[in-house]
Order: C-alpha cells, then structure tokens, then sequence
C-alpha cells in the first residue's frame, strides 16, 4: 500500500501496490494523481494485510497536561476506505 505523507485519511490517498513492475509503480502513482519526478518522499509503503475491522481510540491531551480517552470505537473498512464506524466497539 503506498500512503500520502499528507492529507491521507481513512483510505483517501492511498494506494494499492500490486506489483512492483515499472508499469505496477506507474498505476499506483497514477490512481494518486502523481508522477514519479513529483515525488520528493510524498509517500510511504506499507505491507498488505487483509483485515475486516479497526478499533481504534481517541486519546487528548488538554495545554494543562489533563489526558482522557474517548470510548473505543470500530471502523468498517471497504476498498480500504472507511465506511462505518461504530460506537461503542
């Protein structure tokens, strides 16, 4: 999977890498809108997994140095972009 270092979120950004062929590199960079000379470490690679859920949790700091998490949460991926997210896990 090859991921945007900015402005990537819950699927939007990425792409899928499945091969790395000349011609597999010019398709994912071509499914975000890149070229190879616009790079300059625009991306990041990361392995595939399959996977049919994400639980993910919230935690914030206030500027006074209070910390508190929010309940877990599970978000339901589809073409690698989230789709549901429900609350409480």
């Amino acid at each position: 999977m090859l991921k945007g270092r900015k402005g990537a979120y819950d699927g939007r950004g990425n792409a899928v890498l499945k091969d790395t062929t000349p011609e597999g590199i010019s398709k994912a960079l071509s499914d975000l809108g890149l070229k190879e000379d616009d790079l300059d470490g625009a991306l990041y690679a990361e392995g595939w997994i399959n996977f049919h859920c994400e639980v993910a949790v919230m935690v914030v700091r206030s500027t006074t140095g209070e910390t508190r998490a929010y309940p877990a949460t599970t978000a339901i991926q589809t073409d690698s972009i989230c789709r549901v997210v429900l609350v409480p896990a």
